[in-house]
């Protein structure tokens, strides 16, 4: 599609791009394929509203269902001055200021559960606004706290710790929770691990690896001591496939328990880009697809390049982007990018054999730097993106084609 153009033309056909006022009547709503986002929360007494002084600590990860509205949290914190009163997570104010009850989460060190939120708060939640405040008897105003804020990292990972995951398994009440974020290009792990409740003194904690969960493997990195953990962990470059591939552990060992007594796989959870949605058949019974090189950041390597796969050769394929995903049936087909924002990314010909009509196109578009400013996109944003191309024998009749979806944050 032509910059300034809402018509694709090929084989003396018409797609034409429907206006945007009659596409928003014509859709109905459904629900969304998953979009979810790792936060995580490093919970002290200094984030407080006042300050307290106090030795507790907590580390917390949510993962956001951004379709169903969901908040899904676990945390563990240790150390309160005095017994816990009420824990909750409040909103919506920036770190530094205070806001109202949204959410009680109920009492113990080690929490799970569920925020159904308002989608109406959801941008607030997306801007950091919201925290996790847990009240003691000491201090009813609140003894730590840790403000929500959403992981913006080349990957994101997630690990519960508990004496089930040992091998073998450790009867035990301590439990931990961790969370991680990478960058892939300067293999840095960054991690916040606290945990709870060990049956005895701890002798050390580290990062094993490479190995399933069930299976034991080495010492790769040494956490140090201390119920709550925060550092980075440069790993070498042949590591990285295994941690993506969920074969990096944590554990934490004490004299009761030599060997381990709580453990946790390091699972990814989100990446900076992946796809959603379905694809519509085209009329060479394949299934299309939207791929990607590189990765979607603002600084060096400026490398992010949007691709397709079994596209109907030599047609014309344009690349549409939103700030908001759907999953809406359109043309026999799904819309899984939103239509209140639609727009064209850019235009190509989807090349391939020049012969017969054949899967073999793939439409390719560089998302460079440039164009990355030029749409007044920031580090943390994120945005959904989809094909759309001319299939001109197709049987429906709408000589139209699309690829699933793929959801981008941008990173610094």
């Amino acid at each position: 599609m032509i910059p300034g153009s809402n018509l694709l033309r090929t084989s003396g056909h018409l797609f034409e791009r429907v206006a945007l006022g009659t596409l928003l009547a014509a859709l109905c709503s459904a629900a969304v394929s998953a979009q979810t986002l790792v936060f995580k929360a490093e919970l002290t007494g200094t984030a407080v509203v006042p300050p307290v002084t106090t030795p507790a600590k907590g580390t917390a990860y949510f993962i956001a269902d951004l379709a169903a509205d969901t908040l899904t949290f676990n945390m563990t914190y240790d150390q309160l001055s005095s017994a816990e009163t009420v824990a909750q997570i409040e909103g919506f104010a920036a770190s530094g200021a205070n806001g109202t009850m949204q959410f009680t989460l109920g009492p113990g060190k080690h929490k799970t559960g569920v925020w159904n939120y308002a989608a109406a708060d959801e941008q607030s939640l997306l801007d950091g606004m919201s925290y996790v405040v847990i009240q003691s008897v000491n201090n009813p105003a609140g003894e730590i706290r840790g403000q929500i804020e959403r992981i913006v990292a080349h990957r994101a990972f997630v690990a519960d710790l508990d004496g089930a995951q040992q091998v073998p398994p450790v009867t035990t009440t301590a439990t931990g929770t961790g969370v991680f974020w990478a960058n892939t290009q300067t293999n840095v792990l960054n991690y916040l691990i606290t945990y709870a409740d060990l049956s005895s003194t701890e002798t050390g904690a580290h990062f094993h690896g490479y190995a399933a969960a069930g299976t034991t493997a080495a010492q790769v990195f040494d956490l140090g001591v201390g119920f709550h953990k925060s550092g980075t962990w440069t790993y070498p470059q042949n590591s990285e496939t295994n941690i993506l591939n969920d074969l990096l552990s944590t554990d934490v060992h004490s004299t009761t328990n030599t060997t381990g007594e709580i453990r946790g796989q390091v699972l990814l959870k989100t990446t900076n880009a992946g796809t959603y949605c379905t694809a519509k058949a085209n009329s060479q019974a394949c299934t299309p697809a939207i791929t990607f090189t590189g990765t979607p950041t603002l600084t060096t390597p400026d490398n992010f390049v949007i691709n397709g796969s079994n596209v109907i050769n030599q047609s014309m394929a344009a690349l549409q982007w939103s700030p908001a995903p759907d999953n809406t049936p359109f043309m026999n087909g799904t819309q899984c990018i939103a239509s209140q924002a639609l727009a064209t990314l850019g235009v190509a010909s989807s090349a391939g054999n020049t012969a017969a009509v054949d899967c073999s196109g793939v439409p390719t578009f560089a998302f460079t730097h440039a164009t990355m400013t030029s749409l007044g996109l920031v580090a943390g944003d994120v945005i959904f993106l989809q094909w759309w191309y001319r299939d001109a024998v197709q049987t429906d009749l709408t000589g139209f084609g699309s690829t699933d979806a793929l959801v981008v944050t941008i990173l610094p």
